[in-house]
C-alpha cells in the first residue's frame, strides 16, 4: 500500500444558523458538521510518475427539513457529503490528470465546490509548460439527485481552460 496520509479532520459548529423550517420562519438552531479526509500516494513506473488516491467523508448532525430544500415533504434533508478521487502527477513530465467523484445530500450546505443536493463527476488535467506558466482544463457534470414531483433533474456541463501565469 502507498504512503497513508490524514489529511484533515474538521467539526464545524455555527450556533443559531440553520433555518431548519426556511428562512422566512425566525427559528433557527446550530448548524454541526464532522469531516474527514485521507489519501494514499504510490510511485508508477521509474520516470517519476505518482498515483494519489483519496476520499473525504462529511456528515452534517442538524440539517434543514426535506420540504425546505424541496427533496420531499418529510423528514429531514440528508446531511452525509462525500468524495472520491484519483489523480496521475507527472503522467509526462509536467503533465498531471485527475477525475474526481461525489454526491452532496441537501442538508450539507457548507461545501465550496459541491452545491447541495448533487452528485459531481469531473476530469482535470494540468500542463505547466513553463516555469511560471500553466495550462489547466476541466469537464464536469453536475446532476442533482433529488427534485421535486412532477419536475425533472437539473443536470449541468460545463468545460474550461484557464491559462495562469505567476509574476
Amino acid at each position: 500500500m502507498g504512503t497513508l496520509t490524514l489529511r484533515m479532520v474538521s467539526l464545524t459548529w455555527m450556533p443559531s444558523s440553520l433555518a431548519v423550517a426556511g428562512t422566512a420562519q425566525p427559528q433557527r438552531e446550530d448548524y454541526l458538521t464532522a469531516d474527514a479526509r485521507i489519501a494514499a500516494t504510490w510511485p508508477v513506473g521509474d520516470r517519476g510518475t505518482k498515483l494519489v488516491a483519496g476520499t473525504e467523508v462529511a456528515y452534517a448532525f442538524n440539517t434543514p427539513q426535506s420540504a425546505v430544500v424541496g427533496t420531499g415533504s418529510g423528514g429531514d434533508a440528508d446531511g452525509l457529503a462525500w468524495q472520491v478521487a484519483a489523480s496521475l502527477y507527472d503522467m509526462a513530465p509536467d503533465h498531471n490528470l485527475g477525475i474526481a467523484h461525489g454526491e452532496v445530500g441537501a442538508g450539507w450546505l457548507i461545501s465550496p465546490d459541491f452545491r447541495p443536493n448533487d452528485r459531481l463527476t469531473e476530469i482535470r488535467y494540468q500542463w505547466k509548460f513553463a516555469e511560471r506558466t500553466s495550462m489547466e482544463a476541466r469537464i464536469r457534470e453536475r446532476r442533482e439527485l433529488e427534485h421535486p414531483a412532477g419536475t425533472r433533474a437539473r443536470v449541468d456541463h460545463d468545460v474550461y481552460v484557464r491559462l495562469t501565469h505567476r509574476f
